[in-house]
């Protein structure tokens, strides 16, 4: 329909995709990693999520930020939140800080082992210890924008741009 919001046609064709699968084999679960930068659109979207019929094909939703899970956790209540690196959770004060808006958090991707060796026993609060994830390999992001940048450039205007920036 005209009516849906790039959001519900996200969710709508992440679940076609995943679902003959999904419904075949019982031991999948799809987690939905949001955009880093969660705009308006994403905010207001996951409201009109909970009127879907299908969410128990939704394991869960990785978000990058405490207000993205805010409104996850309000609209959706039960749902799995999960915390990606975006996060920057570098410190044990950070984790027990966020532990209560999320089902695990991914901690920075700037930890060595050794800072991970002693944050960990570090985050437990209240007896309690938070589900964690790291990244064992993988490239670390500079910047994350939600604007195209190069466009800003004087010398790229109006020219041909390489796909890889636009």
């Amino acid at each position: 329909p005209e009516d849906r919001t790039p959001f519900e046609e996200a969710w709508l064709g992440i679940r076609d995709a995943a679902g003959a699968t999904l419904k075949e084999d019982t031991n999948w679960v799809l987690l939905w990693k949001w955009p880093r930068i969660t705009g308006d659109q994403w905010i207001a979207g996951i409201s009109r999520l909970a009127e879907f019929p299908d969410l128990r094909w939704l394991g869960g939703i990785m978000v990058e930020g405490p207000g993205a899970a805010r409104a996850v956790n309000m609209a959706i209540p039960g749902v799995r939140v999960y915390g990606g690196p975006g996060l920057n959770a570098w410190n044990a004060r950070t984790v027990r800080a966020l532990s209560p808006l999320f089902s695990s958090i991914t901690l920075s991707p700037e930890l060595s082992l050794q800072d991970l060796r002693e944050l960990v026993p570090r985050t437990t609060c209240n007896g309690e210890t938070p589900s964690l994830g790291f990244l064992v390999e993988g490239n670390l992001e500079v910047m994350t924008s939600e604007d195209r940048l190069t466009g800003l450039l004087p010398e790229r205007r109006g020219r041909n741009r390489s796909p890889q920036f636009t």
